[in-house]
């Protein structure tokens, strides 16, 4: 016998479930998290081919797992969080996500997140990337959680490396969301869900309402016939940029800055976010004490005169902060010049990182010259 508060919830609310790789975002947020570990130095790049092998192949072997042959796409992913505690893991995963998968959310995913959200209805990533991912992505999206593949832990609470059990994927995906709904008091029959691979056509049949995302042969042949709605998103350089932009905002309230700005008019132009500021020695010194910024000195200093330029040691996308008089522009580099390790006083570039860092600007600014003549032939009337 049961007694009435360990009875589930009655299922009363209608939920939307979101795959994650090619669903909610383009590409593999496995790859997004090899390349932002590599730049930390918290994997080899043994890891990141191995991770990158799988995104190619889409699956594993089911049977090479089975018998050991081969490790899971969990085991891979958690390897680098060996040893390391919760908080650090989350930390660093929290990092990453901002860098390198946030900014391959499709648009037009993250507004069906925000209409079933107006809606009423509970929103949910769910997939076999790491639970810290998922829970990352669903609180950048507004999302209510995110499910995915747990991490076993020892019981000092640091990480083994290993998946604890089924990794979310196919069957074990569809098992984990009908457990969810079943204590969360989730009705399927009233729910949605979103993916794009067939090996997701357990959870697709377990709602009331299926959705496919960019599908795959097989899964655009089973949408067909049972008349699924589909979904084709793409992420244009606009989108990346606005994300950028939004990044500066999040990352000078992370680093307790934002308290010393106004934003300034125009506030945004091209990547840039201008603001003001009051006391602009007050700033500086502000940012400095962080002691996650370098101020830019000789070659760094020449592209910037009459202005303090300012990097953040990032290995991935970085904040570049300029101060000119009380004018503050702050913009997100794609790759710093700045080397990974940093000495206590002064500027260390990488040769390397400069070169990457040049490349990626100028790719930047004719991307945008392009996108400003591509709009100006729309704007223009032709002659007649």
């Amino acid at each position: 016998m049961t007694t009435k508060a360990e009875e589930p919830e009655p299922a009363t609310r209608a939920a939307a479930f979101f795959d994650l790789d090619k669903t909610l975002i383009a590409g593999s947020s496995l790859v997004g998290m090899a390349r932002g570990l590599h730049r930390r130095d918290l994997c080899d790049a043994g890891t990141v081919a191995q991770l990158r092998w799988q995104h190619l192949r889409g699956h594993l072997d089911r049977a090479a797992q089975a018998s050991g042959q081969q490790d899971s796409p969990g085991d891979v992913a958690m390897s680098w969080a060996q040893g390391r505690y919760r908080a650090e893991v989350q930390a660093v995963t929290d990092e990453i996500v901002d860098a390198y998968i946030a900014p391959r959310v499709y648009t037009e995913m993250a507004a069906l997140v925000t209409q079933h959200e107006g809606d009423g209805m509970l929103t949910f990533v769910a997939t076999a990337a790491p639970a810290e991912v998922a829970a990352t992505v669903a609180r950048g999206l507004g999302m209510t959680g995110g499910l995915g593949t747990t991490a076993e832990t020892n019981d000092a609470g640091r990480y083994s490396g290993r998946a604890n059990g089924a990794v979310l994927h196919g069957e074990a995906k569809a098992v984990a969301v009908a457990a969810h709904a079943a204590s969360a008091g989730i009705d399927l029959a009233e729910s949605v869900a979103y993916a794009d691979s067939m090996a997701d056509a357990p959870l697709l049949e377990l709602v009331g309402r299926a959705e496919v995302v960019n599908p795959d042969a097989s899964l655009r042949r089973l949408a067909c016939q049972k008349g699924w709605p589909i979904h084709q998103p793409r992420t244009t350089v606009d989108d990346l940029v606005r994300h950028r932009i939004a990044l500066v905002g999040r990352r000078l309230a992370g680093h307790c800055l934002d308290g010393y700005l106004t934003p300034s008019s125009p506030p945004e132009t091209g990547r840039n976010r201008h603001y003001l500021a009051a006391d602009p020695d007050a700033f500086v010194r502000a940012v400095e004490s962080t002691r996650r910024f370098r101020r830019d000195t000789r070659i760094g200093a020449v592209y910037h005169p009459g202005r303090i330029s300012l990097r953040e040691v990032m290995a991935g996308t970085s904040l570049h902060i300029t101060v000119a008089g009380d004018r503050v522009a702050v913009h997100v580099d794609q790759v710093s010049p700045l080397a990974a390790r940093q000495p206590e006083n002064g500027c260390r570039y990488s040769l390397g990182r400069i070169a990457a860092h040049n490349l990626t600007g100028i790719a930047g600014d004719i991307s945008r010259v392009l996108r400003l003549g591509a709009r100006s032939g729309r704007d223009v009337a032709p002659h007649r």
